[in-house]
């Protein structure tokens, strides 16, 4: 049996390993904190809970890659509930701003803190789709036994593709 030692317990870790599992691969994983899961950590201190990781769930079409690499569904395992606000900025004049997957909304939000704001919102919007896409999907091709247009995350409600 072919062996693999993956360093590191987070998301690309545990993804990785699972990965060469599921190819055949005996997986030793070595991970220097006391719990895996990297910077999706979480600090409990006097009976509180603070999560130290990501605030939004990024990438669906690749987390659902994922899943269906190893013979499962993402929906079967994940509960997502989109939310609105996504995130909440304050500043420090004491105003804050509510940021929204509505685009249009998102778009009128900026322009009444910055006039023009939304021009650069579009641009900024634009180069990370071409960029993002393009390696996302020259990746998910050469490591998914799905590939990028199996339709792996038909149902998922975060996906536009």
């Amino acid at each position: 049996m072919k062996r693999a030692v993956i360093i590191g317990a987070g998301v690309a870790g545990v993804t990785s390993a699972a990965r060469l599992a599921k190819a055949g691969y005996r997986v030793t994983v070595l991970e220097k904190q006391p719990t895996p899961g990297g910077r999706l950590a979480a600090l409990r201190r006097d009976g509180f809970h603070f999560d130290m990781g990501p605030s939004l769930f990024l990438m669906p079409p690749t987390f659902a890659a994922t899943y269906a690499d190893l013979g499962e569904r993402m929906e079967d395992h994940l509960d997502l509930i989109r939310i609105d606000p996504t995130y909440r900025v304050h500043f420090h004049d004491g105003t804050s701003l509510d940021l929204t997957g509505d685009l249009a909304t998102l778009t009128e939000r900026l322009e009444a803190i910055e006039p023009g704001a939304a021009i650069g919102l579009t641009d900024f919007l634009a180069g990370g789709r071409a960029a993002t896409t393009s390696r996302w999907a020259t990746s998910w091709a050469a490591t998914s036994t799905t590939g990028p247009s199996s339709g792996a995350c038909p149902t998922c409600p975060f996906c536009s593709s």
